[in-house]
């Protein structure tokens, strides 16, 4: 038994012996991670766009590519070719709505897509009973979500969606997927801009 512990003694003090230079060693006597332009895998069109750039020089972690994407408002790190052309895909589709928040038409637009439901809601609550009479059920519902929608405003359920009841009162949901939809990007992404 004493043969056995000093011996597995002396494997260990070679071990430790042997492997610490290693240990201290400095990363740059490993291998660097690969770097390749960006445009021979993304093509040279995807690099810019106008509030967008994805950096020409890209690196791959032996599975995936990585890419650096700098907007005014953000510089991320990206994983996949797929994931850096959803980013500035995104990153032209904000550029699209920056611009048409300033037009007219979307003042026009979003007056007209909350006054509707506000209009009736507001006919729901001054006139109660004649709404009532006329369409039983259904208003009592929109004033119940009216209700608890601008109660909650501001509140945050835990489920990250705030405010969605109201949202989806004044159509914001129905509108959000449809120009994430006409633009060719996720209305659900990930992307903080």
């Amino acid at each position: 038994m004493k043969t056995f512990s000093g011996l597995m003694s002396i494997f260990l003090m070679g071990t430790i012996f042997i492997a610490t230079p290693l240990r201290g060693a400095d990363a740059a006597e490993f291998e660097k991670l690969p770097t390749f332009q960006a445009a021979e895998v993304l093509g040279t069109k995807a690099l810019q766009g106008e509030n967008f750039v994805i950096e020409p020089l890209a690196t791959n972690d032996g599975m995936m590519n990585r890419f650096t994407v700098s907007s005014p408002d953000l510089t991320s790190k990206v994983l996949g070719n797929e994931q850096a052309l959803e980013r500035a895909r995104e990153m032209t589709a904000i550029a699209v709505i920056r611009r048409s928040k300033t037009s007219t038409a979307y003042a026009d637009g979003l007056a007209a897509a909350i006054s509707g439901p506000l209009a009736d809601a507001k006919e729901a609550i001054t006139n109660p009973l004649r709404t009532l009479e006329n369409v039983p059920g259904a208003v009592e519902r929109l004033v119940g979500d009216l209700v608890s929608a601008v109660a909650n405003i501001g509140k945050d359920d835990g489920s990250g969606e705030e405010n969605g009841l109201l949202k989806d009162l004044i159509g914001y949901s129905k509108t959000k997927r449809n120009l994430a939809h006409d633009l060719g990007v996720d209305a659900y992404s990930t992307n903080p801009v």
